[in-house]
C-alpha cells in the first residue's frame, strides 16, 4: 500500500470522511504543504497533515496557506481562544499575524511550537505525578 493511500484509509478510519473526501483533502493539504518551506522532516509533515484533516473534520477552515484562526490554533494546541487571546496580549506564545483584524496562525508554525515545549517523559517526571 502506497504512503498517500495509507494515510486516506488512516483518515477515513479516524474521522469517518469518504474515500473520496479523505484523497481530495489530502491533495489540497499537500498543496498547501508545497507552498510553506518545511525542513525534511516528515514526522512534521505527517503531524501538520493530522492537524490540518482534524480541523477540518470539524469545521474549523484551514486555508490554502496553512493558516487557521484562533479557534482552530486554541484545538491544536489543546487550549482555549481566550487563552491565545490573553497570550497575544502579553506578546507570549506562538506567533501570529493580523490581517485586516483577522488574527491568523500558521499551522506549521504552531505544531513546531507546541512540539518544542513538549516535556519526554522520564522517570524523574513520572515519579512526580
Amino acid at each position: 500500500m502506497t504512503p498517500e493511500a495509507e494515510r486516506v484509509r488512516n483518515l477515513v478510519a479516524q474521522l469517518g470522511l469518504s474515500r473520496a473526501d479523505a484523497a481530495a483533502l489530502l491533495r489540497e493539504i499537500a498543496a498547501g504543504l508545497d507552498r510553506t518551506p518545511l525542513d525534511a522532516d516528515a514526522n512534521l509533515r505527517a503531524v501538520v497533515e493530522r492537524e490540518a484533516a482534524a480541523l477540518t473534520a470539524q469545521g474549523i477552515t484551514v486555508t490554502t496557506a496553512l493558516q487557521v484562526r484562533t479557534l482552530g490554533a486554541a484545538l491544536v494546541l489543546g487550549r482555549q481562544a481566550k487563552t491565545l487571546r490573553n497570550w497575544r496580549s502579553r506578546s507570549v506564545g506562538p506567533r501570529w499575524q493580523s490581517e485586516h483584524g483577522v488574527v491568523f496562525y500558521d499551522l506549521v508554525e504552531l505544531v513546531q511550537w507546541s512540539m518544542s515545549r513538549t516535556v519526554p517523559i522520564t522517570a524523574r517526571t513520572a515519579m512526580r505525578a
